[in-house]
Formats: C-alpha cells, sequence, structure tokens
C-alpha cells in the first residue's frame, strides 16, 4: 500500500503480516492467521476488502476501471477477486464450528444395547438436550447394524442437562433390565 499514513499502516499491521515499511509504501502479507486474528478482533471481510479497495493506488483503482469499462462490469475491484473470496471463505470458516459445553455418554452396556442407546439419544433429542450422537442404520438386520453395534456410541448433550439425562438413562437401564430378567422369568 502507497501511504506516509501512520494510521494507515497501524490499520494495515492489523490485517496482515507486515513485511516492509518504508516512508510511503507498506507491504504486508494477507496470511490465513493475520486475517483470522482481523476477524477475531471484529473486523468483517468485507470491511477488510473496503480499506484495501479505499487505500488503493490511484493507478490500480484506474487501471480496474479501465479493464472493468471494457468488460462491462458496474463496479472497479482493486482487490482482486480471488483475494476478497479467500477473506469471506476465512470469514464463514469461523463461523462453521461453534462450541458448547457438554458432556459425553460412551461406554454403553453391551447387553443393553442397542435399546438404551437409542432410547435415551431419542428422549434427549425429544427435550432439545443431543449436541450430537452416533447415528444408527434403520434396518437392525443389516450388516451395517452390526457393525455400528460392535463400534463406539457417543451421546453428547449439554453440560447443563447433564443431570436429567443421567437420571433417565438410570431409568431406562433400570426398566430395560426389569423387562428382560421378567422375559428370562418366562
Amino acid at each position: 500500500m502507497y501511504t506516509s499514513s501512520a494510521l494507515h499502516a497501524s490499520v494495515l499491521g492489523h490485517l496482515c503480516e507486515l513485511t516492509a515499511q518504508l516512508p510511503n509504501l507498506v507491504v504486508g502479507l494477507l496470511t490465513r492467521a493475520s486475517v483470522l486474528g482481523a476477524l477475531r478482533a471484529g473486523i468483517s471481510a468485507a470491511e477488510i476488502v473496503g480499506f484495501l479497495e479505499a487505500c488503493a493506488h490511484p493507478a490500480a483503482r484506474d487501471r480496474d476501471r479501465d479493464r472493468d469499462r471494457s468488460r462491462s462490469r458496474s463496479r472497479s475491484r482493486a482487490v482482486p477477486e480471488n483475494v476478497a473470496i479467500q477473506l469471506r471463505m476465512w470469514e464463514q470458516e469461523r463461523r462453521r464450528v461453534s462450541l458448547s459445553p457438554a458432556v459425553v455418554f460412551k461406554g454403553w452396556e453391551q447387553q443393553l444395547l442397542p435399546d438404551l442407546f437409542q432410547k435415551a439419544a431419542k428422549w434427549a433429542a425429544a427435550r432439545g438436550s443431543v449436541l450430537h450422537f452416533t447415528p444408527w442404520p434403520t434396518d437392525p438386520t443389516s450388516p451395517q447394524f452390526l457393525q455400528w453395534l460392535k463400534g463406539d456410541k457417543f451421546l453428547a448433550v449439554k453440560l447443563e442437562h447433564k443431570p436429567e439425562v443421567v437420571n433417565k438413562i438410570r431409568e431406562l437401564r433400570q426398566q430395560l433390565l426389569a423387562q428382560r430378567a421378567q422375559q428370562h422369568a418366562q
């Protein structure tokens, strides 16, 4: 960026890794880490692009304006489209993952499967407690279902719902044990 403004150089330092600074030129490298740092500070990808376009050298803006006229585009871009797209992708990447305090139930009693796990997962889902669970195949006679039975099963619920989920799992466990004891007695 061609600038002698200390303010512009400072702002650019928050957006990218500065590699050189001369009296009227600041050179920086937009990296994933530097952009994520700016995004964490509350600066959006659109604001980064807007700043870079607003501070672009007049020759770059004129060059893009001439190129845009020949392509019949309505808006000039001093920032290349692929750079703007990458900035938006890094911004969207931050929104894909959300962290929630949770408790994970695993190590389900083999003799009570699949009933205990399925009933607990369905009950917790109906209450809005579930963050994630290991899904099971719909056909209990399929090879996939048998493989699911052998694998690890996880039920992740919101941390604040842990006590009621624990109580429900205990209740379901007791019911299933009583049913199976009754079946064996007959």
